[in-house]
């Protein structure tokens, strides 16, 4: 053989992963194969598990179901006590009643009475409610007068002068039920607050209200243990109910409010006291049934029931794990198979190994698949501008390279390790671009080298994944000892 010649087999990168991908059929079928069952497996530990459990109730356990709680619920328990607790320590330091001594308390009055100024609207307004207490009065009476006789009539005077009092009453109480209502719940306290630091809802406990609407007179009452600041407190209700004055007449009827000082006593409140330690221990109860709670979990919380729920995630990730295994699993064995199967994989494989030149690479002839392109785009990697070439203009190419490489030659063979159709039809397709050079078939070169010693040189045909590299090795050592030249390699 001839040593210029090396038979040591180079693979490039390039063309061994094109080899390798060629099954890539294959690698999506088994791809989801593997992401099915693998995605599979979370379902069937879900239901594995939730039928477990729901075989291992027992009587034992459903009288014992109310005696625990799960950790959610513990933990929302712990926390609800928490913030009971975090309220009512912040009342007792923010409180001012819970600051006050009983022993000590100072009282600052202040006496609203509200003076009616009837006008016409009023009257007709109160007359209108008269004829309906009149119509009720009557429809209640009417069984009674069926049945019962009247000795005399009543005294006109007495019962106007009675009527006009009830309703003055009803409008007094009507505006007095407001302005009460108002001191409670009504009243903004913000500027109040702004001013002494004090939270609004502590400044409005510390007002008592009492409303006599018999007498017009509302009384205002305010609890504190500083006699200046209890003032400030009960100036600043007056201000907003005389603010609030405008209002309760276009609401009721036109009235005046005269106020008077009730001035500032210190006393002893009983109730005050009371209130004072009833918190204080209802808090002591609190912080000792929070500590108990705290430091006795496994008391609350003993092999709980938990709901079993479906893993979404796990599924999701074993679909894409089960996918790209099922992919590895293909692109190995392919992987082996390039180099434990023996067959050429690429013209750049035979230019590397054997130093043979590429004349063309030609799309395989075989039978057509589904989703060709994708097949078509993958034997195109690499190709450079030669990708872009139908099949008629790479044979034409490799015709003039043939002529090229050829010189003089007037006799070319066609040989290498496919079928002779195929021989025939890369021989017709390149001699109808050659108009100098006659091309001849021969499927073996052993017996014919009578055959071969007739030509100027030699045309290796291969087909990728086909073609074994020892018949071309064979080939080739053949050719050396002839001396022959070989022109090229055309790869189906």
């Amino acid at each position: 053989m001839n040593s210029e010649y090396n038979f040591e087999r180079t693979v490039d990168l390039i063309s061994f992963l094109k080899a390798a991908f060629k099954n890539w059929r294959q690698m999506l079928i088994l791809g989801f194969i593997c992401a099915l069952l693998l995605g599979m497996v979370p379902v069937y530990e879900y239901k594995t598990e939730k039928n477990k459990k729901s075989s291992q109730t027992s009587t034992e356990e459903a009288e014992d179901s109310g005696k625990y709680i799960t950790s959610e619920e513990y933990n929302a328990s712990l926390s609800d006590f928490e913030q009971k607790l975090f309220s009512k320590k912040q009342y007792l330091i923010n409180s001012i009643l819970m600051k006050i001594d009983p022993f000590d308390e100072v009282r600052a009055r202040k006496y609203l009475y509200i003076d009616l100024i009837l006008e016409e609207e009023d009257l007709e307004e109160l007359n209108g409610i008269e004829d309906m207490l009149d119509v009720a009065a009557a429809s209640s009476g009417s069984s009674d007068n069926d049945n019962t006789e009247t000795s005399a009539e009543p005294d006109n005077g007495s019962e106007s002068d009675g009527g006009s009092n009830a309703k003055i009453q009803y409008l007094l109480s009507r505006v007095i039920s407001d302005y009460d209502y108002f001191i409670r719940t009504r009243i903004d306290w913000t500027e109040l607050a702004e001013k002494t630091g004090i939270e609004g809802k502590y400044l409005r406990e510390c007002v008592i209200i009492d409303a006599a609407a018999d007498k017009a007179k509302i009384t205002i009452c305010v609890k504190h243990y500083d006699a200046d600041e209890a003032e400030e407190i009960a100036n600043y209700v007056v201000e907003k109910v005389l603010e609030e004055q405008e209002a309760v007449k276009e609401r009721f009827s036109n009235h005046d409010i005269i106020v008077q000082d009730g001035g500032l006593e210190v006393a002893y409140d009983t109730s005050l006291k009371n209130y004072q330690e009833n918190f204080v221990s209802e808090l002591a109860t609190t912080q000792t049934r929070y500590d108990n709670f705290k430091s006795a979990k496994s008391d609350f919380v003993y092999n709980a029931p938990s709901s079993t729920k479906l893993n979404k995630k796990a599924i999701l990730r074993n679909l894409v794990v089960g996918f790209v295994g099922g992919c590895l699993i293909i692109f190995a064995i392919s992987a082996v198979m390039v180099f434990a199967g023996g067959k050429v994989i690429s013209a750049k494989e035979l230019s590397l190994s054997y130093d043979l030149k590429p004349l063309a690479s030609l799309t395989s002839t075989g039978k057509k698949k589904a989703a060709a392109f994708v097949d078509t785009w993958i034997e195109n990697i690499g190709l450079g501008g030669d990708k872009k070439l139908s099949e008629d203009e790479r044979y034409k190419k490799a015709a003039q390279m043939a002529e090229l490489y050829a010189l003089d030659a007037e006799k070319l063979t066609l040989t290498g390790d496919v079928t002779i159709d195929e021989l025939q039809t890369v021989k017709e397709k390149l001699q109808s671009n050659l108009s100098n050079i006659e091309l001849v078939c021969c499927d073996t070169l052993l017996g014919h080298t009578s055959e071969l010693r007739e030509s100027n040189g030699v045309i290796l045909v291969e087909k990728k994944n086909s073609s074994r590299v020892s018949e071309i090795e064979t080939d080739i050592g053949i050719i050396a000892e002839m001396k022959m030249p070989i022109i090229g390699v055309i790869l189906l």
